[in-house]
């Protein structure tokens, strides 16, 4: 009697074990979905990002231009040009 209630915890323990490591491989397979949605989720901000980047950088560019002014056939130094100009920093 004793040896059967031993045989019976031995395969209720396996069972348990059994029962935890299939639990832990089913939580493993929702983790990696959920990394994978996060890298899609990542990849797609990124794309939004850079594209959002790049039509900030044209439009401070226009900016930039539409505050600019081509002074050309100058003979004087750029630093004497902003003097007599009253301009700031000219490059």
């Amino acid at each position: 009697m004793a040896n059967q209630k031993e045989g019976e915890m031995e395969t209720d323990i396996e069972t348990r074990k059994l029962k935890e490591l299939e639990d832990m491989k089913k939580r493993l397979k929702e983790m990696e979905e959920e990394a994978a949605s996060l890298r899609a989720l990542q990849a797609k901000l990124e794309n939004q990002m850079t594209s959002a980047d790049q039509a900030a950088t044209q439009a401070s560019r226009e900016e930039a231009d539409s505050r600019s002014v081509f002074v050309g056939n100058v003979h004087s130094s750029s630093f004497q040009l902003s003097e007599e100009l009253g301009l700031g920093i000219v490059t």
